[in-house]
């Protein structure tokens, strides 16, 4: 019986130290909290926070006891913010009393740069990570990032490309590459889908017109271009070798390099008569301003005269020449003495220019002579360009009573009864 109470009495002292050692806490206040410092809900009694373990499950002095899906207070409040996973970042402020922030995993296909929990009072900051918030790459444009591409298929043709990052930060999944031809091939029928299908020769004198000019290796010889002849029939050859000249009876050619010909046409330059001499150009033709022209002529400013001067009684001409202003011919005046009725107009020559000066030629007179009984007459007269002044003698009475002499000569002699230029002839005196 005794032994039977004190193996009794040992296990309710057992017991109720077991109790006290698991249950060392205190109830929690009238709002279900525990205070006033932090401390471990569990039921209806708190367990102070402490570096101590406090028997409590889960104990945050026992590794791994703490978790995210089961989270003990007394745990988080000795760990800093940027420290705490996800779901112990707002169980509780720091042990500087600080509160913490959660930051969302992704901003767009921007994940969270560093640690979500921090400290409410910082900044959240992202960046696109790749495999991130649905990011691929993080380098638009850039090909190191993106997997994959493609290469030209036609035949003979050489080109490929690489998946590239887009603006959206994913990346292609199949590029387009710039496809060429292979060296030594060309595409001659505009169609690049079905590659390129003519070979080029390597000589340039194996080409053809559309294959001649590839890689700039060779020139087309054309047998004309602006009239000048190759030398034979339109050709390829080697670079820079193809030459032309103007050959008379080949590409309508008119003329050959060095060839002149007399236009025909003259003009005035500086005061003279040139010819306008033509040129070979470079089409063949002949054309103005490729030859030098020549003079044709030169216009001299003289004055010339056949009756010396004023000679009143002589029928004259004056030359008057000068140098051209314009035109094709040099200028020249040719003034001849005239008569208009009574009046002489004399031209002359002045300082190497025509001058003109006016005389009255209808000068007439009559002398008696009653000793000898004759009368002496001078009759003047402007004829042909000259002033014309006859004379006689006669017997008085014949004067008087007979015939009037009177004259139509052109110059100063007369000779009685003859007839034509230079004669007198009678007229009958009128009564009064």
């Amino acid at each position: 019986m005794k032994i039977r109470f004190l193996k009794l009495f040992l296990f309710v002292l057992i017991l109720i130290t077991s109790f006290s050692i698991v249950y060392a806490g205190y109830p929690v206040d009238g709002n279900g909290n525990c205070g006033p410092g932090p401390g471990v809900k569990v039921g209806d009694f708190c367990y102070d926070c402490s570096p101590q373990s406090d028997s409590v499950c889960p104990n945050d002095l026992v590794p791994n006891t703490c978790t995210d899906s089961n989270p003990d207070a007394d745990c988080v409040f000795y760990v800093q913010c940027d420290e705490r996973t996800p779901n112990a970042c707002k169980l509780a402020t720091q042990s500087n009393g600080e509160n913490c922030q959660l930051c969302s995993e992704c901003s767009g296909k921007q994940a969270i740069s560093g640690n979500q929990c921090r400290l409410e009072r910082s900044v959240c900051e992202y960046s696109y990570q790749i495999g991130k918030c649905g990011a691929e790459c993080t380098v638009p444009g850039a090909q190191e990032q993106c997997p994959g591409g493609n290469s030209c298929t036609a035949p003979n043709t050489v080109g490929s490309c690489s998946n590239v990052c887009k603006g959206d930060y994913t990346c292609e999944t199949s590029c387009v590459p710039t496809c060429s031809c292979a060296p030594g091939y060309l595409d001659t029928d505009g169609n690049p889908a079905n590659g390129c299908e003519t070979q080029i020769p390597s000589n340039c004198n194996d080409r053809s017109f559309l294959t001649c000019t590839f890689n700039n290796q060779c020139d087309w010889c054309k047998d004309c271009d602006n009239n000048q002849y190759s030398g034979g029939q339109s050709r390829c050859v080697d670079k820079g070798t193809c030459t032309r000249s103007c050959v008379l009876g080949q590409c309508t050619a008119e003329c050959t390099s060095g060839q002149t010909q007399d236009s025909g046409v003259d003009y005035c330059s500086s005061g003279n008569i040139n010819n306008q001499i033509l040129g070979c150009g470079n089409d063949c033709k002949y054309s103005d301003g490729t030859a030098q022209d020549t003079l044709a002529q030169s216009c001299l400013n003289t004055c010339t005269e056949t009756d010396n001067g004023q000679d009143f009684f002589y029928k004259g001409t004056v030359t008057d020449n000068n140098q051209c202003v314009s035109g094709s011919v040099c200028p020249s005046n040719n003034l001849v003495d005239v008569c208009n009725g009574g009046t002489l107009t004399e031209y002359y020559c002045s300082n190497n220019n025509a001058a003109s000066v006016s005389q009255n030629c209808d000068v007439n007179s009559v002398n008696i002579d009653p000793a000898t009984n004759t009368c002496s007459w001078s009759d003047g007269k402007c004829g042909d360009g000259a002033c014309a002044t006859t004379q006689g003698v006669v017997d008085c009475d014949a004067y008087l009573t007979g015939d009037f002499i009177s004259s139509e000569a052109a110059s100063s002699s007369c000779t009685l009864g003859c007839v034509g230029e230079n004669c007198c002839k009678r007229t009958k005196k009128s009564n009064n």
